[in-house]
């Protein structure tokens, strides 16, 4: 998933449109390469989408993403839901299904 701009409320429908649909267990990419602000809303926004993903079995990385964003993630322990990755390759080959992640428990 391709993220850019603001995520925040106000992009609340447009992100909605964006998440995998239910049941899915492929990995779920975040890129971050577009995103220029995330407030505290957002980071619900990315909560909701971890928690619909760990439902289905669904594993999530992150990737391109600044060193202030990864310090959020680590301050709201978002880092123990989503992987941060180095390039999208690298996300790809460790979250794919045959590696084990895309069967984790919810």
């Amino acid at each position: 998933m391709r993220l850019s701009g603001d995520i925040t409320s106000e992009g609340k429908e447009e992100f909605k449109k964006m998440l995998p649909p239910d049941g899915q267990t492929a990995p779920v990419v975040l890129d971050f390469a577009g995103v220029d602000y995330v407030n505290s809303a957002g980071l619900a926004l990315l909560i909701g989408l971890v928690r619909r993903c760990r439902a289905s079995g669904c594993p999530v990385g992150a990737v391109n993403l600044s060193a202030h964003y990864r310090k959020i993630f680590h301050m709201v322990g978002l880092n123990d839901y989503i992987t941060v990755f180095d390039g999208e390759d690298a996300a790809r080959t460790v979250l794919a299904p045959e590696n084990g992640e895309g069967e984790r428990d919810a």
